[in-house]
């Protein structure tokens, strides 16, 4: 039986959940570790959906073969995290 994983999963952690860190894994090529929403940050992407901005940062690479991501990857990741917490809150969305 072949298992697959999706494509992104919500990491939890637990050491800095107080300060709200989203810890995000992708598991397609190249897979990294995304962390969303964090202004303080040079090195975040700012991606704004439905009129909210999502701060992107990639916090860790763990594909030996990565190159660098487009502005379409951190795109993807907003875009999901969005989705998923729309889908937790039972709304209706449009992107």
């Amino acid at each position: 039986m072949k298992s697959e994983l999706p494509k992104f999963l919500l990491i939890t952690d637990p050491y800095n959940s107080l300060e709200g860190r989203i810890l995000v894994l992708k598991t397609e090529f190249p897979v990294c570790i995304f962390e969303l929403n964090r202004p303080d940050e040079p090195t975040s992407k700012v991606i704004n959906l439905n009129g909210k901005d999502y701060y992107v940062m990639i916090r860790t690479v763990l594909d030996m073969q990565f190159a660098a991501l487009n502005t379409t990857q951190f795109k993807e990741v907003a875009r999901w995290y969005y989705h998923s917490q729309s889908a937790e809150a039972g709304l209706e969305t449009d992107l």
